[in-house]
């Protein structure tokens, strides 16, 4: 038998194995035997033809680091879709680990997702990735490049399109968060919490006091969604801006402008009052700026994007308490890899944390804010505890339960009654801030003796509280529901009242929130799009462009904070993932597949003058 033959054949029963394990019936009530039948036999069979075909192109590839990178990456997918679906469908790895036959299911899907997802990304990595390219355009387009003229008409263009939504849900969109900023506008605080972050509770302070003076707080809200839609648009448009002085091929950057118009969240978020959406904005030129840290030689030469960039930091670190963490991850990430800018990134750092001192310690003082309840940072802990004393709560010893009921201020059975595993709220809100102030070490010693204890608890309980954040199936809406426009509208005593009757986007915003939208939806997803980031990090690897890694080290960082966070789905805590989508797909793609630089021969300008002289003395020996 040939060779070719055997390579046939072995790709003929990985096509075989890939296709039937890949559609195999995860439920634990299907018995491994049931769980291969159950699927289509038609459908089964066109998809496993499919894999054989595609098997067969790529088994020819010879690019060895695009192989293993690709093993890499589709282990780990394969890996979150079993866990993820465990999690989703039973709130536990019961369908991962419930049994014997379970587990064996566990695998074979694995082996079959893995079989798949390798197929999908190895030839992504070498037939579709490549394709994207930088380009300069030949012809000078007055309205679509990096001048000063393109950035205000695309952002007008960006205005006009966003409208609609503003003029049908006049004077703005507003949840349950944004009423409790506004009251201390409404009444006329003179004092705050950093419950929100102070900064944007002062700028919706002087939007409604400014409305106040014109008529009603109504106009405020008004004024404080126009100003959201120009920094949106004009944030969307520099994006645009910035792919034009990199060369991005025109294709890609209109199909960028396209995306940034009819991408579902846009245009509701852009006159939504949340401190989320200016957030995940201003990440937009934050990573930006780290780009061209790790593309532009002359960057740190320049002392105006040293300020530009500290300035940006600063913000970020204003409109979100979690922006901190972001901004710090980043420049010590940044300080560890770019070795010959480290004093000045090491200045930057310096600076913000300084800034963040100054500002959280004399001119919080001086605005008369106090800090927010350190239960905001404890979902994941509290969670933990609280599904180790819904499950083994007999087990604990008596002291456990004391030291327990000292810090989760609930009776134990209440507690077990109120866990709930998607969201910590209901646990969170007794955490005891006074008691853990006071024996912050006693509540970590508790904390990490029943972890070792009880590990499957604390490991599914992460996995409850975080799984929308890495599995691409969590569903969960993303705008604000007719639930908060009713508390909403209760507290700040006013209806929204249309100035364009567009009853469609009532249908339109369901649509987005059910996720009834094919294709589109899956690009609302957190878990999808985190999937993407990944993938395009492999490329970089693939590439040997490490430099370029950097550029998503704050969405990451981001990222990192999200999974902590008291919901396991909440698309606006990660807005700033999508706001980056086309800087960390398209442009950082375009740059990875730019060819090097060819070395000049002549560098400075002795180096010519000496060339000259030799060519003269040349001439003069003739």
């Amino acid at each position: 038998m040939s060779k070719q033959n055997i390579k046939n054949i072995a790709i003929l029963i990985v096509a075989i194995i890939g296709a039937a394990c890949f559609n195999l019936n995860l439920d634990t009530s299907v018995s491994i035997r049931d769980a291969f039948t159950s699927v289509d036999s038609i459908l089964l069979m066109s998809f496993f033809l499919i894999l054989f075909i595609a098997l067969k192109q790529i088994v020819e590839l010879k690019d060895k680091r695009a192989r293993i990178v690709s093993v890499i990456v589709a282990v780990i997918f394969a890996g979150l879709e079993v866990v993820g679906y465990s999690i989703s469908n039973y709130n536990s790895l019961a369908g991962v680990i419930g049994s014997k036959e379970i587990l064996l299911k566990a695998v074979l899907k694995f082996i079959g997702y893995a079989i798949v997802f390798y197929t999908i990304i190895i030839y992504v990595y070498t037939k579709v990735l490549p394709r994207i390219k930088l380009k300069e355009d030949s012809k000078i387009r007055k309205y679509f490049t990096d001048n000063k003229r393109s950035l205000f008409v695309i952002a007008l263009i960006l205005f006009i399109a966003y409208l609609p939504h503003f003029l049908y849900n006049f004077p703005g969109m507003y949840t349950v968060d944004s009423v409790s900023e506004m009251e201390y506008g409404l009444s006329n605080a003179t004092s705050f919490k950093n419950h929100h972050p102070v900064f944007h509770i002062f700028i919706i302070y002087g939007c409604i006091s400014l409305g106040k003076l014109l008529g009603g707080a109504y106009i405020g809200i008004a004024i404080y969604s126009i100003l959201q839609m120009v920094f949106v648009s004009f944030s969307f448009s520099y994006v645009l801006k910035y792919m034009a002085k990199k060369n991005v091929n025109i294709v890609f950057r209109i199909l960028t402008l396209i995306f940034f118009i009819i991408y579902p969240a846009f245009g509701p978020y852009s006159i939504t009052m949340w401190k989320d959406v200016v957030f995940g904005v201003i990440l937009v030129p934050f990573t930006i700026q780290v780009i061209e840290m790790v593309t532009n030689k002359e960057y740190f030469k320049k002392k105006r994007n040293i300020v530009g960039f500290i300035v940006i930091s600063i913000f970020t670190i204003l409109f979100r308490n979690n922006g901190l963490y972001v901004v710090l991850i980043t420049l010590a990430i940044l300080l560890m890899f770019l070795k010959g800018n480290r004093k000045k990134i090491a200045l930057m750092l310096f600076i913000v944390m300084l800034f963040n001192i100054l500002w959280k310690g004399p001119i919080f003082k001086l605005l008369n804010v106090t800090d927010g309840p350190v239960r905001e940072m404890m979902s994941i802990p509290v969670q933990q505890i609280a599904r180790t004393v819904k499950y083994r709560r007999s087990e604990l010893t008596e002291e456990e339960k004391t030291k327990i009921q000292k810090y989760i201020d609930m009776d134990l059975e209440e507690m077990a009654e109120s866990y709930y595993p998607l969201i910590s709220d209901n646990i969170k809100d007794h955490f005891n801030n006074e008691e853990f102030n006071n024996n912050k070490l006693d509540f970590i010693s508790l904390w990490v003796s029943l972890f070792f204890k009880y590990p499957v608890e604390y490991i599914e309980a992460f996995l409850d509280n975080s799984f929308g954040y890495w599995y691409p199936q969590a569903n969960n809406g993303i705008l604000p529901t007719w639930y908060e426009y009713e508390y909403s509208e209760q507290v700040i005593g006013y209806d929204r009242k249309p100035v364009l009757n567009l009853e469609f986007l009532d249908g339109y915003y369901a649509d987005v929130n059910g996720r009834r939208m094919p294709i589109i939806s899956m690009w609302i997803s957190i878990g999808f799009v985190f999937w993407i980031m990944i993938l395009c990090i492999g490329y970089m690897v693939c590439k040997k462009k490490y430099k370029l890694i950097l550029a998503y080290i704050p969405i990451l960082a981001l990222w990192l904070t999200t999974i902590a966070s008291p919901v396991y789905c909440e698309y606006r805590y990660i807005f700033g993932m999508f706001t980056c989508i086309p800087i960390l797909t398209i442009l950082i793609l375009s740059l990875a597949n730019k060819k090097e630089d060819k070395i000049e021969e002549i560098k400075t300008i002795e180096g010519v003058k000496s060339i000259e002289n030799e060519k003269k003395n040349n001439k003069e020996g003739k």
